[in-house]
């Protein structure tokens, strides 16, 4: 009966070892992917990433590029300059040539509200200004051909009044460590936009905040092939954002109306 005790132990060890379970990473598109791994814990995936490739344009530059304190002329032909620029964006996606499919990150996160609710969004935002021209978006895992690109300007409702002092994540786009930082401490939300804009001829500034949340899509042919960053060239054209805004004839809602509009054809890419 000894006998028998024992042996029945020794195959209820070996059973356990049999079943202990692996950790890491089960997609084979992550850059740390391991093939004896049974079980994915969160975040355990290192995605090759989207990787923002930024033109600040002003074809009324000898170089193309603006950058803050370089002269652009409004509707009236009156010099300004911007001492603020700041963008905030999301929810990049690249559309599949073959079938239209609109193809996601595969990385989501928690964003957390005042009360430590946790809110699980698409972790797929960039914020850009002038003289910044690059940065990782977020993980993809999905290879082939695509052309067209979508994303947000701005962010959704549910994760915009999320608090910055809750994402850890060093330099990430909502976090209070963010250049440039885009939360709106007055409203307790997150800007799409902040625009200041210097008038020399009058030594006038003007500011402007903006909330809106709206899709931009463009014409974007690109093949996504494995073990490598995927490049997201946006450019923005600002020539064409202030196309037809006056400073010092429109008003503060007229100018923000105009602004607003001129985003939705102010991108391209290239």
């Amino acid at each position: 009966m000894k006998l028998f005790f024992c042996c029945l132990v020794l195959i209820m060890l070996g059973f356990s070892a049999c079943t202990v379970k692996v950790d890491g990473c089960m997609n084979p598109r992550a850059d740390n992917f391991n093939p004896e791994a049974d079980q994915d814990p969160n975040d355990a995936c290192e995605y090759y990433e989207l990787e923002l490739q930024m033109q600040h344009y002003a074809n009324t530059l000898s170089d193309d590029t603006l950058k803050f304190g370089d002269l652009l002329y409004d509707a009236n032909n009156e010099p300004f300059f911007l001492s603020t620029m700041k963008i905030l964006a999301g929810e990049v996606h690249l559309v599949k040539a073959s079938n239209g499919e609109e193809i996601k990150s595969p990385e989501f996160a928690p964003f957390y509200n005042s009360n430590s609710t946790p809110i699980y969004a698409e972790d797929n935002f960039f914020n850009s200004t002038l003289e910044s021209y690059a940065a990782n978006i977020t993980g993809w895992a999905e290879l082939g051909d695509f052309d067209r690109i979508r994303f947000h300007m701005g962010i959704p409702d549910a994760i915009r009044k999320t608090d910055p002092i809750f994402v850890t994540e060093q330099d990430h786009p909502l976090s209070n460590s963010a250049n440039p930082y885009l939360f709106h401490s007055d409203s307790m939300g997150y800007l799409t936009a902040q625009i200041v804009v210097v008038q020399p001829n009058s030594n006038d500034t003007l500011k402007f905040d903006f909330f809106d949340y709206f899709p931009i899509e463009l014409p974007y042919n690109i093949s996504v092939v494995d073990g490598a960053n995927t490049p997201i060239r946006l450019r923005l054209d600002y020539v064409t954002l202030f196309n037809g805004v006056s400073f010092t004839n429109d008003s503060s809602t007229i100018i923000k109306d105009k602004i607003k509009q001129n985003f939705l054809t102010a991108f391209s890419t290239y």
